[in-house]
């Protein structure tokens, strides 16, 4: 699969993750299937990220958030959602728009401690 898009065929990396999209609903319980899908969805990503393709990332992003979060207990998948985004990496360069609640002095009512 990496070697698709050196060879210019980026609808050969398009048919081959879609087969492997299938082999991971046909076999979900196999942890090599899913790495193999993590692994070509991250590849397929750095690609789209490369190319400037910022439709094709969110949907890859989506799909590896998905994964992840189906599968929280699979190491492999973890191991490469942290190469793609190490931990202590800058994801934006400002904490995100304060909500209203920030104007209260406590996150929850205390319980008269």
């Amino acid at each position: 699969m990496n070697r698709a898009p050196e060879q210019g065929d980026l609808a050969r990396r398009d048919t081959l993750l879609d087969e492997l999209r299938a082999l991971a609903r046909d076999y979900s319980d196999h942890v090599a299937v899913r790495q193999r899908l993590a692994s070509g969805l991250v590849d397929t990503l750095n690609r789209a990220q490369e190319q400037g393709d910022l439709a094709r990332t969110d949907v890859l992003l989506d799909e590896l958030r998905a994964l992840a979060r189906d599968h929280r207990d699979d190491a492999a998948v973890r191991k490469l959602l942290l190469a793609l985004f190490p931990v202590g990496t800058l994801v934006s360069e400002r904490p995100p728009h304060s909500s209203e609640r920030t104007q209260f002095g406590h996150s929850a009512p205390t319980s008269g401690i």
